[in-house]
C-alpha cells in the first residue's frame, strides 16, 4: 500500500510539472514502483491524476483557473508567452507522429550583469580602418572606464573574398588577416581587464560564406573557422553568431544585416519601425536616433552608430557615413543608458 501511495504522489508531482500521460507513466520514478501492478489500472489512474493536476490541457494550452492566474496574467508579450508555453508544454507531445523539426530558430545571447559598463564599436573594416577615429574611441572608452568592449559586426572586410568585382591590387587576404589580428591584439592590450565580444557582421561572415561556396569539404572544421583564423580564443575573445541578437540589460544589439531595409533617411526610425523595441544597429555608419513612447507612455527607442573605417570608399565616394561609436551602462534591473556618440576631426562630439 505505501508504494501505492507513493507512485500515486508522484504522479500528482509530474503532472504538475506538465508532463504528460505517457511521459509520467515512464517516468523512472514512476516504474520502479509500478512493477507489480495491474498496468492497465495504473494508466487509468494516471489518466485521472493528469486531467486533475496537469496546468495543460489535452492541447497543450496552459489552463486558466485560480492556481495559474497569477503567474501568467501579467504577461502581454506573445514572444514571451510563447516561451513560456514551451517551458512547460512536454516536448514530446505529438499526437500525429509528426517528424521532428529542425531547429532553425535565431538565438539570444545575454550579456553577464556584470558587463554594465560597455563600449561598441563597430564597422572598422580591416584594412580599411580609420586611426584617427579608432584613436578617439579607444580614448573615449579608458576615459569612460568601461568594463567591457563589444565589437558589433564588420571588423574585418574580407574585400578579396568578396561576391563584388575586386581591384588586383587589393586583392590580398593574407594582409587582411594580418591588419585585423593586429588590431584585435592592440585592442586586447589596451583593454586587458575588459569582457570582450566580437559579433559577426555581413563581412564578417563573407569568411564561413567562401568556404561552403569553394571549399565546402572543410566546413565545420574548426581549424577553418573565423574564431580560428583571427585567433580570438587566443585572446579570450567572446564570439557572437551572426544571426544572434544579444541583449545588454533589456537593450537588443543586432549588427543590422539580420534586418531588411533598416536604413533610409533616418536608419533607427526604420530600425524602430522594424523591431518595435528598443534596439541599436551599426551596419549604416551613421549615427541616428529615434525616441517615441507608445500607449502606455513607455518610451522605446532606437539607435544606429557610426563606423570606424574610411568614410569614402571607392565603391561609395559620395557616401553619407560618419564616425562614431557608444557607451550603454546598465542596472541590475536591465535598465539601460545609451550614448550614442559622433567622432569627427579626432574630436567627440
Amino acid at each position: 500500500m505505501a508504494y501505492t501511495s507513493e507512485w500515486k504522489r508522484r504522479a500528482e508531482h509530474l503532472a504538475k510539472e506538465g508532463l504528460s500521460r505517457t511521459d509520467i507513466f515512464n517516468h523512472p520514478s514512476i516504474q520502479c514502483l509500478i512493477e507489480n501492478l495491474n498496468i492497465d489500472s495504473v494508466k487509468d489512474k494516471i489518466k485521472q491524476i493528469y486531467d486533475k493536476h496537469s496546468p495543460l490541457d489535452v492541447m497543450g494550452k496552459i489552463r486558466v483557473s485560480e492556481t495559474t492566474k497569477p503567474p501568467y496574467q501579467s504577461f502581454s508579450s506573445t514572444a514571451l508567452f510563447s516561451d513560456i508555453k514551451r517551458a512547460v508544454m512536454p516536448d514530446s507531445y505529438n499526437p500525429f507522429n509528426l517528424p521532428t523539426p529542425e531547429d532553425d530558430r535565431a538565438k539570444t545571447f545575454q550579456l553577464p550583469v556584470g558587463c554594465n559598463n560597455v563600449a561598441v564599436f563597430s564597422d572598422i573594416h580591416c584594412p580599411f580602418h580609420d586611426i584617427s577615429a579608432l584613436t578617439t574611441a579607444f580614448k573615449f572608452a579608458k576615459e569612460r572606464r568601461v568594463n567591457t568592449i563589444y565589437l558589433n559586426g564588420d571588423i574585418i572586410d574580407f574585400y578579396t573574398i568578396s561576391r563584388f568585382i575586386k581591384k588586383k591590387n587589393l586583392r590580398n587576404l593574407p594582409n587582411e588577416l594580418h591588419k585585423c589580428r593586429e588590431f584585435l591584439t592592440v585592442l586586447v592590450d589596451t583593454f586587458s581587464d575588459c569582457t570582450i565580444y566580437y559579433k559577426i557582421g555581413n563581412h564578417d561572415l563573407r569568411w564561413d560564406n567562401y568556404i561552403a561556396s569553394n571549399a565546402g569539404e572543410f566546413e565545420g572544421m574548426e581549424e577553418f573557422s573565423l574564431s580560428t583564423m583571427l585567433h580570438l580564443p587566443k585572446h579570450k575573445i567572446h564570439i557572437i553568431e551572426s544571426s544572434t541578437v544579444a541583449r545588454i540589460g533589456n537593450l537588443n544589439i543586432i549588427h543590422g544585416h539580420e534586418l531588411f531595409g533598416s536604413g533610409g533617411v533616418n536608419p533607427a526610425r526604420a530600425l524602430f519601425l522594424k523591431t518595435g523595441c528598443s534596439t541599436m544597429q551599426s551596419h549604416v555608419h551613421r549615427t541616428t536616433e529615434h525616441t517615441e513612447p507608445d500607449l502606455e507612455g513607455k518610451i522605446k527607442a532606437c539607435w544606429s552608430i557610426g563606423c570606424l573605417a574610411d568614410l569614402r570608399p571607392e565603391y561609395n565616394p559620395n557616401s553619407k557615413y560618419n564616425h562614431g561609436c557608444a557607451q550603454v551602462q546598465t542596472d541590475g534591473s536591465g535598465s539601460f543608458h545609451v550614448d550614442n556618440k559622433k567622432i569627427f576631426n579626432g574630436k567627440i562630439l
